[in-house]
């Protein structure tokens, strides 16, 4: 079992961490292991799963075959853009964990009471907000994206809440938040 973050970090792009986990992959098979499973809480360029104009490339696909290229048995990884082209793209067996509850288990022991409300700062997220709200309670006011972030109509309005619940997917800038 390998453990792979393929985040950005200072000194080593995406780039550089999937081209070593495949050439680290492959010696490991070439080694002898029978079964070899990646682990990749973030994995890189998952979001790009389909195509917006003409002859776009599907780079979730290409990875899909670069790692079944490197042997690899099975992938586990977490909080997926899209769950059907995550799917769709790989031939291997995937696991695709979610953190909606390990997340509103935490809201649900920590805050208790008070005036919650849950949003997402993309349009990606709001099916990730809407089953966190459901998980930890029917109570909750969901504040869906609206075409400018900062409208102060939606800040005034949800200025009494006492607490936020930002429901973002594993990204590497976070720039809409």
């Amino acid at each position: 079992m390998v453990f792979a973050g393929l985040y950005p970090e200072r000194g080593l792009s995406v780039h550089d961490k999937l081209c070593r986990l495949l050439f680290l992959c492959s010696a490991i098979k070439d080694a002898g292991a029978q079964h070899l499973r990646v682990v990749a809480p973030y994995l890189c360029y998952s979001r790009k799963e389909q195509r917006i104009h003409p002859q776009d490339p599907i780079i979730t696909r290409y990875v899909a075959t670069l790692m079944e290229a490197s042997h690899i048995d099975s992938l586990t990884t977490m909080d997926v853009h899209s769950k059907a082209a995550f799917d769709n793209a790989f031939r291997i067996p995937t696991q695709h964990l979610e953190n909606t509850q390990l997340f509103a288990d935490y809201f649900i022991r920590e805050h208790q009471g008070g005036a919650p409300v849950a949003t997402s700062p993309d349009l990606g997220g709001i099916k990730r907000t809407e089953r966190f709200a459901r998980l930890y309670s029917n109570d909750w006011d969901i504040r869906l994206p609206e075409p400018a972030w900062k409208n102060t109509a939606m800040t005034r309005h949800s200025a009494g809440a006492d607490w936020w619940a930002v429901s973002k997917d594993v990204a590497s800038s976070s720039s809409t938040i």
